[in-house]
């Protein structure tokens, strides 16, 4: 019989053929979540840890919260240690002896009733020559973003903000970046060149207005995470109908050892430009 775990929403399946999900090797009611990513341009550590409830149990998100877990980042010669924050609901630590390091791995640990449950990470190499290049028009402006990926890295993502308020008919409003072309982020289509245009609206009645970029290699755990997420959820979208749905469940990718979860390398690489 296939079994179905619920995490704050988040579904994971915990059977099925892929050959880089972790087995489980801990009783089914004694399941922990654990989840972080890192960077070299963080400045703080976080993981969230939570425990793993069956479909059909009542217990609330806030039960299902790990709090008493002993939660460590390493390279394996020294370590950062993260403490529960009852504000945030997650653990965190500013980095102190830890450096985060391209090309370099790391470890996460998690200790909790009795069971230890790791997970292991390479932080990707930089990208460079990042550059955000603006045309305005009477009303409008377009934006062509461009960067290099000299290691060659196949997984990315990227994000674009605007930073700025337009009014119209006296109310305000926030400016926003829009793609010409949609993509699924992250993804594997990553060049040693890329470039990708679009449009912010209304920048002629903005007063002042910066666009920003965060874009990042990635490595293949943040990447096979959640291209299986997106995976998963179209599968459990498809079963809500009344025509029943005979695909398999979709298993959501871990590397998490003694429990579920991810943790993987990020490398950031910001830039930004002024629109007006």
């Amino acid at each position: 019989m296939k079994t179905h775990f619920s995490i704050i929403g988040i579904l994971f399946c915990l059977y099925g053929c892929n050959p880089r999900v972790e087995e489980i090797n801990v009783p089914l009611d004694n399941i922990y979540s654990v989840s972080s990513f890192i960077s070299p341009q963080d400045s703080i550590f976080t993981a969230y840890v939570f425990k793993v409830n069956k479909i059909g149990d009542i217990t609330g998100a806030d039960t299902s919260l790990v709090k008493n877990a002993k939660v460590f980042i390493s390279d394996n010669l020294t370590a950062d240690t993260l403490i529960y924050n009852y504000k945030s609901f997650r653990y965190e630590a500013k980095r102190i002896f830890l450096n985060i390091e391209e090309g370099k791995k790391y470890k996460i640990g998690v200790k909790i009733n009795g069971i230890l449950i790791t997970g292991e990470c390479q932080i990707p190499q930089a990208l460079t020559n990042g550059e955000i290049a603006i045309q305005s028009n009477l009303r409008d402006s377009n934006f062509t973003l461009t960067w290099d990926n000299p290691s060659g890295n196949l997984f990315f993502y990227f994000n674009i903000l605007c930073r700025g308020d337009y009014l119209y008919n006296n109310i305000k409003f926030q400016l926003s970046a829009n793609l010409d072309n949609d993509i699924i982020l992250p993804s594997n289509q990553h060049f040693l060149r890329n470039e990708f245009t679009g449009i912010v609206k209304e920048t002629i009645g903005a007063d002042s207005a910066f666009i920003v970029a965060t874009i990042a290699n990635v490595d293949y755990n943040f990447y096979k995470f959640f291209e299986t997420y997106r995976a998963y959820k179209s599968w459990n979208f498809n079963n809500g109908g009344i025509v029943p749905n005979f695909q398999q469940p979709v298993p959501i990718f871990t590397n998490i050892k003694n429990g579920v979860g991810v943790f993987a390398g990020v490398n950031k690489h910001i830039v930004s430009t002024r629109i007006k």
